[in-house]
């Protein structure tokens, strides 16, 4: 007993290795699994003992979060470990799961897996593998001698030296580059800590601060400091971050001037938006542009808005409407607008008092770069009431689905 007790206290201060607990998704203890022996793009797992009685499936379960843990979160290429000589359950069970033998000693058979088979192993047995994966360790990449907690998606990329801390959530098919820094509670435990929502990308060396939330598919650039949340489908650079285009908006050419008549009102992809060039008069007195409600803006308002001294660095915008229908005029300076329906996006440029951008109802209006001169006019079809806004892109989203889901239905 003295030599064990002697083994562990060794064992506590070793930095290069780790034991897990595997538990039902109840907490019941279920048996052990270790990880040691790193070798450059490889890494050793063993010590991996199963409680008698646990259900057939926790070991086929084990090892895939052991292949999840240390290929698609620590970034390791293959694995290598020992199987006693005479174990044939254990040796069958790694042989089907893609693992060749090596070498042998009088005690052990040797065997290895590469990527290639470990990722064909994952994909054969994917419906054993949880949608998320809950991290509990004491080290983690570089995060040595602290707490570690987060939950991270099994189908998010994280690269090699990123910093994820304490309760930081990860979702689905998140990219996090090389040495990106994604704070959490350990740096301030009364703060919430950071959220990067599914399909988001995190550039290398980037820095993404406590209780920021990066949103859906938003795109942090490489080097930017994040320091307030990023918004869906949003792509921002610099330090402090900041917002420069969006993902999946290609810019519309706007300028219509010397066409036809019948060519001054353009139709975009995204549903029933449309953009218009407006009766422009040139005079040495003045310039005029003219516009008539229900012919070249298609509603009668009841309500307009000043948008102005608007900082080049926000965002104005980030909401959809139930019922209030919109025409938006930039008549100084400029600003980008983007429009989208829950499955097109486009993005307009509004630079000229003679250019006009309808957004009819459930179309999600984004409004940014605004020039330090910008003045944007907006028509609007109803009073204001709050109960008419939708704030959140995942209500949005999710409205725009029932309501085609209802149409379709009808």
């Amino acid at each position: 007993m003295r030599n064990k007790k002697a083994w562990l206290k060794h064992y506590a201060k070793q930095t290069d290795q780790a034991y897990f607990i595997i538990e039902s998704l109840q907490g019941e203890p279920l048996g052990t699994v270790r990880l040691y022996d790193a070798q450059e793009h490889s890494f050793c797992w063993g010590s991996w003992i199963l409680k008698v009685g646990a259900p057939q499936t926790v070991a086929i379960e084990s090892a895939l979060m052991v292949y999840a843990y240390a290929i698609d979160y620590l970034k390791f290429q293959a694995a290598h470990f020992d199987v006693r000589k005479g174990n044939e359950s254990v040796l069958r069970f790694h042989e089907r799961f893609g693992a060749l033998r090596t070498s042998e000693t009088s005690m052990n058979f040797s065997y290895k897996i590469n990527f290639e088979g470990i990722s064909t192993a994952q994909n054969r047995y994917r419906k054993y593998l949880p949608q998320l994966i809950n991290i509990n360790s004491r080290e983690c990449h570089q995060m040595s001698n602290q707490d570690f907690k987060a939950v991270i998606d099994s189908s998010a990329i994280i690269m090699p030296g990123a910093y994820i801390g304490l309760d930081v959530i990860i979702e689905d098919k998140v990219t996090i580059g090389p040495n990106a820094v994604i704070l959490g509670k350990d740096e301030n435990v009364s703060a919430t800590a950071a959220t990067i929502r599914s399909g988001a990308v995190i550039g290398a060396n980037a820095t993404v601060l406590v209780g920021i939330t990066v949103g859906i598919k938003a795109v942090v650039k490489p080097g930017s400091v994040v320091t307030r949340t990023v918004p869906p489908l949003a792509i921002v650079e610099g330090n402090p971050a900041i917002i420069t285009g969006y993902v999946s908006t290609a810019i519309s050419i706007t300028d219509n001037q010397g066409k036809d008549k019948k060519e001054l009102t353009k139709y975009s992809k995204v549903n029933n938006v449309t953009f218009s060039n407006l009766t422009l008069v040139s005079d040495l007195r003045g310039n005029l542009s003219v516009g008539e409600f229900e012919k070249d803006i298609p509603f009668k308002p009841n309500r307009y808005f000043l948008v102005f001294d608007v900082p080049t660095a926000e965002t104005r915008g980030e909401h959809a409407h139930k019922v209030c229908k919109q025409f938006l005029v930039c008549i100084k300076g400029s600003c980008n607008v983007v429009a989208d329906d829950g499955v097109n996006r486009e993005e307009f440029v509004l630079d000229s008092p003679a250019k006009g951008l309808y957004l009819p109802p459930m179309t999600w209006g984004i409004q940014y770069h605004y020039s330090p001169d910008a003045c944007l006019l907006v028509f609007a079809s109803e009073y204001y009431d709050s109960a008419d806004y939708i704030r959140d892109y995942d209500e949005f989203i999710k409205a725009v689905f029932e309501k085609t889901n209802t149409t379709k239905t009808i």
